[in-house]
């Protein structure tokens, strides 16, 4: 659970002025239950929908909303972003961290 009142400041910035209603329909929730959950807190599926709804980044609300931490994304990412590069370029570059790491230590 989250608290809805900062996603409803998060939403804001993306739909200045929203409604009750448009929160509840971004969440994907009745009003009833947004009332509720304005009380108890939103799940991430909630945040999530909602997030999507207003065209915002849901790793980015969750993240403003202290549900990730910058490190868990940023480890994501990284790893993610390896795939994306050959065998190749990976050991060229290994290589050339090792010759500077060994070159640095020969200049001491």
């Amino acid at each position: 659970m989250t608290d809805p009142g900062n996603l409803v400041a998060y939403l804001r910035r993306y739909r200045p002025g929203m409604s009750r209603e448009e929160v509840a329909t971004a969440c994907g929730v009745s009003i009833a239950t947004l009332t509720r959950r304005l009380r108890e807190g939103l799940d991430t599926a909630e945040v999530i929908r909602a997030a999507r709804y207003f065209g915002a980044s849901p790793t980015e609300a969750l993240l403003e909303l202290g549900v990730l931490e910058v490190n868990d994304v940023r480890r994501h990412v990284a790893i993610e972003g390896l795939h994306a590069v050959s065998e190749t370029t990976l050991i060229s570059e290994l290589l050339r961290r090792t010759a500077d790491r060994n070159r640095a230590i020969h200049d001491r």
